[in-house]
């Protein structure tokens, strides 16, 4: 009897939430596999089977604990099943997130890359399968090139099986694979299920607002400029910047002079136009990346927002989100919170934020194991406020709010291996300046450059970086232990050997409380939903009843997850929207 097997659907969509299934196809072994034609429609079409019957007959194998489950992108599948009514559980592999693993770096994770990498042999992809046939869909291509097409990447899989797991087992990430990555795929499946409500009419009201406010801003920059032009075209920006205006070109690209975000920023303390101009496209990015398209994205089955969570999006371990991304409306700009304040709960209930209070930093001080630092957090300290009191000189109390966004930046920048350069350009001050706080930083937590400076030598001599959890990142180009270290380091490089077991880290302990979480939820001592995942924030739906007692409980969840030298803190707060959270 069979302890594994590997499932494949040929559906309909890649909606979940409407796909229909087409086909089925199973594997037990690597040269083998069986495909169940269900929804095949063209011409000629044989007879096939009820979905209904065959889902009924495979209930029971698919909502079993064992055998268990293989496959490739398994939380579509389970996302489809869910959708059939099938609770589908049991997961042991997905060929995806082992390569995604192994290969972070890799900007592609479907199957027909993992089989090339692991294996060395070419899968057909879906594309090429309707290409070969003229076909718009699975459902219209026939049973034999179907069933060839589907079986082979359930076979594949079975195939992918041992060597990536002995790769993650030599890797030292099989731990990281089976406790925190493969139990998360059901957690973003339920999260993706859920959604999150949209209020449309708030939604509106604001973009009406905020094109009366991009029109009177046009109005401002063409008169700055001296007349209309188009604010996203680069040839007319440069023409404007350093033709009409002669302000200094503080950066170049191929094509000539740069005028990008920062050199915007750098160059309004030369004149108002590039400021001006620099929020204006920031504020018509945010008016056509989600007021104008957020509505769109309301699913009319549900009247809610489904998100696709990402697993294998990014090297550092970070969950991304498309379809739409729900993870960069930026809560400090005032139109970003505004976007924000259109997510909603529903009648009855209410949204609970839950966010981890400067996670990156109680890492660094974790690791570093720098006194200062410990003793700040243990304590409890505002750690900008203290840091900013060692960069001025002066007594915490009398820090104003300009000394302490300026030892915020510093603090966080540390952490992102940020140059003098990097700091004077986002601070706006002389880079001397710049230089001068980096190096007070570092007198005041005097185990910390060390610490960093461990990281990159460590990256040097290992060819990766690690995260508290042992997830690996590849640094290419780095010298390894057998090479002499050069002069030439990669400084993006040296910058990714810094950030990635901090930032990495905090990713680690930010899904090990989603994987608490959604336990205690589906064991019924947490009455909270699991809606949105924001980096170090978690979105949850209550009902308003039961709010004060789940926050304490998801409190109390969040900060046990850590076992760092310091204390974890989570700030939790309710609200009707998104934007009062």
């Amino acid at each position: 009897e069979a302890q594994e097997f590997a499932l494949d659907l040929e559906t309909t969509s890649t909606d979940p939430l409407t796909a229909g299934i087409v086909g089925i196809a199973v594997a037990v072994v690597p040269d083998h596999a069986w495909y169940i034609p269900i929804g095949h429609e063209y011409a000629g079409a044989p007879a096939q089977l009820a979905l209904s019957r065959v889902l009924a007959g495979l209930r029971p194998l698919l909502e079993a604990e064992s055998p268990r489950l293989i496959g490739q992108n398994l939380k579509y599948d389970l996302q489809v099943l869910a959708s059939h009514g099938i609770a589908a559980c049991g997961v042991a592999f997905d060929a995806m997130v082992a390569h995604w693993l192994l290969r972070p770096d890799t900007p592609a994770h479907g199957l027909d890359t993992v089989a090339r990498d692991e294996l060395g042999i070419r899968v057909q992809t879906y594309r090429e399968l309707l290409a070969a046939g003229g076909e718009t869909g699975i459902h219209e291509v026939s049973l034999d090139r179907a069933a060839r097409y589907a079986g082979e990447d359930a076979a594949v899989v079975c195939r992918l099986r041992p060597g990536l797991t002995a790769k993650l087992r030599e890797a030292g990430l099989d731990e990281l694979f089976d406790e925190v990555e493969i139990p998360l795929i059901e957690v973003l499946r339920a999260m993706e299920r859920r959604g999150v409500l949209l209020d449309v009419d708030t939604l509106y009201e604001q973009g009406k607002e905020l094109d009366i406010l991009l029109l009177a801003l046009r109005d401002e920059i063409f008169s700055l400029a001296g007349g209309p032009f188009n604010p996203n075209s680069t040839p007319q920006v440069r023409e404007i910047l350093y033709s009409r205006l002669k302000l200094p070109v503080l950066g170049r690209r191929k094509t000539g002079p740069s005028t990008d975000a920062h050199v915007l920023r750098e160059l309004s303390a030369h004149h108002e136009f590039p400021g001006r101009l620099a929020v204006y496209r920031e504020l018509e990015k945010l008016r056509n990346t989600y007021i104008q398209k957020l509505p769109g994205c309301v699913h009319p089955r549900t009247g809610r927002v489904h998100t696709s969570w990402n697993q294998t999006g990014t090297a550092t371990g970070r969950l991304s989100s498309s379809d739409p991304n729900l993870q960069s409306i930026p809560a400090g700009h005032e139109a970003g919170a505004d976007i924000r304040r259109a997510f909603v709960a529903p009648p009855g209930r209410v949204l609970l934020g839950a966010d981890y209070s400067q996670i990156e930093l109680r890492i660094l001080a974790h690791f570093s194991q720098d006194e200062a630092l410990i003793a700040a957090f243990e304590r409890g300290e505002d750690l900008h406020r203290r840091t900013a009191s060692a960069l001025f000189d002066v007594p915490p109390e009398t820090v104003g709010d300009r000394m302490r966004a300026v030892a915020k930046r510093v603090n966080f920048g540390i952490i992102y291996g940020i140059s003098a350069f990097g700091l004077a350009r986002d601070l706006g001050i002389p880079q001397a300046d710049a230089k001068g706080h980096i190096a007070r930083f570092f007198e005041a937590y005097p185990k910390v450059g060390p610490f960093l400076d461990g990281l990159v030598a460590d990256a040097r001599r290992t060819g990766c970086a690690r995260t508290l959890l042992g997830r690996r990142r590849p640094l290419p180009g780095l010298p390894t232990a057998d090479r002499s270290p050069g002069t030439g380091f990669p400084e993006a490089n040296e910058r990714n050997a810094i950030n990635t077991p901090i930032q990495g880290s905090a990713a680690d302990l930010i899904k090990v409380a989603m994987l608490r979480l959604h336990e205690a939820w589906r064991r019924g001592e947490l009455a909270v939903e699991m809606v949105l995942q924001i980096h170090d924030e978690l979105v949850f739906e209550v009902a308003e009843p039961d709010a004060a007692r789940a926050a304490r409980r998801v409190k109390e969840i969040m900060e046990g997850v850590g076992g760092l030298r310091v204390p974890l803190a989570v700030d939790v707060k309710t609200g009707r929207n998104w934007g009062e959270i």
